[in-house]
């Protein structure tokens, strides 16, 4: 929905469709009809914007197929749907039975990543209002490596960032021919090459940002220039969180290295606090355990010393083993964010409701998501306690209210 303003100055909310099956344009569309259109009529007011996941198979799809395109284009006019943001970040089928670390494949230091990137911002540039032409691509932190250093990272840091480079001017090309501005929004998430706002600094000024002197200027734009209103963050609060990192100091911290926050995801993740003392709320926790995607876990133990664990699994052999005090566990397990508990669980909701306090106060992040995408492999039915529209409603609600509610600031 749009939140406020107008043109290119209106901040827009919306849900990410990555919660949805659908990987060819006719699945997309279809999910989009029974889950999009019924929400959409809930809040019965205005245009209604979308976050929409198009992997690989869509966007191929609809960047070859113009006649593909236009029928896609006439149904998002048709529905009073707006599109402004795309999540590109699983490139291949999300919802297969076992995703895990393959959702980061191809990483980008390979060129199908790259390919696939600029194809999906082709589609964007043709989605997007003529009245606010300014889009957001959420991607991979880089990659994922398996035991994660230093040393290991950094062919990955290397690459990624002259891969990246070249889709930046790729970008600025789009915007001289198009009047299209879309920027690529880095993902940061626990374990990956770039998981904490620090790693994520770091390598704009370390690696990126050198490289815009080999770049060509176009329509005005100096290579850095390019790089610098092309490629941005997209600050996820579920995964900064599990970080146990204050998400509006990471928000500042981006601000001040000049590294544009294009895209904002509002999400939970899971809190254990104590867990050697909570053995009904690590039994709970342990519970969200399943086989499709990789749920990090980072424990601050009793020295506030962090300890991360690529999966539920891991972390609960490391406790049976080991000994001595926990403070708490953070899990990267999309949660519902109206939901400040999941008993005996907490949620980090109060770290997100500070995140929106803060664009309430700032507005310097226009385009804005939830992203609750684990609904259907939630443990002992919990999903199952409230249909997946009023769930979305509730969470775009919550969001929008503490978007707008002056009582907050």
């Amino acid at each position: 929905m749009i939140i406020d303003g107008e043109g290119q100055e209106r901040r827009l909310l919306s849900y990410c469709t990555n919660v949805h099956q659908g990987e060819s344009v006719s699945e997309v569309v279809d999910d989009l009809g029974r889950w999009a259109v019924p929400l959409r009529d809930r809040f019965g007011a205005g245009r209604f914007a979308l976050g929409l996941r198009l992997g690989e198979a869509a966007v191929n799809e609809l960047d070859q197929d113009r006649a593909a395109e236009e029928a896609f284009r006439e149904f998002l006019r048709r529905e009073n749907f707006v599109a402004y943001t795309l999540n590109v970040f699983p490139q291949g089928a999300f919802h297969a039975p076992v995703v895990k670390d393959a959702v980061y494949r191809p990483d980008w230091s390979q060129a199908a990543r790259a390919a696939y990137t600029v194809a999906a911002a082709r589609v964007l540039a043709r989605l997007l209002d003529d009245e606010d032409p300014f889009g957001t691509l959420s991607t991979v932190p880089l990659g994922w490596v398996a035991a994660k250093t230093d040393e290991s990272t950094l062919p990955l840091r290397e690459a990624g960032a002259r891969m990246i480079a070249d889709v930046a001017h790729s970008l600025a090309l789009l915007e001289a021919s198009s009047g299209r501005r879309i920027q690529l929004c880095l993902e940061p998430e626990p374990l990956c090459v770039l998981e904490t706002t620090a790693e994520t600094v770091a390598w704009f000024e370390e690696f990126l940002w050198p490289l815009g002197a080999g770049l060509e200027t176009v329509d005005g734009h100096a290579g850095v220039d390019q790089l610098r209103r092309h490629v941005g963050v997209c600050y996820d609060a579920c995964h900064l969180a599990v970080e146990h990192e204050d998400g509006p100091y990471g928000l500042e911290r981006l601000e001040r290295a000049g590294i544009s926050v294009g895209k904002i995801q509002l999400s939970c993740a899971l809190e254990l606090r104590a867990p050697r003392e909570n053995p009904e709320g690590l039994r709970r926790l342990l519970a969200f355990d399943e086989a499709r995607f990789l749920h990090q876990v980072v424990v601050l133990d009793g020295r506030r010393r962090v300890i991360r664990f690529d999966d539920l699994g891991n972390f609960a052999a490391w406790l049976d083993a080991t000994s001595g005090p926990v403070h708490a566990a953070r899990c990267h397990f999309h949660v519902p964010i109206h939901l400040p508990s999941i008993r005996p669980l907490h949620t980090t909701q109060a770290s997100l409701q500070d995140i929106l306090h803060r664009e309430q106060i700032r507005r310097s992040t226009r385009h804005l998501e939830v992203e609750t995408y684990t609904f259907d492999v939630m443990p002992d039915g919990l999903g199952d306690e409230m249909p997946l529209v009023d769930s979305l409603e509730q969470e775009l609600a919550f969001a929008r209210s503490r978007l707008l509610s002056a009582a907050d600031s």
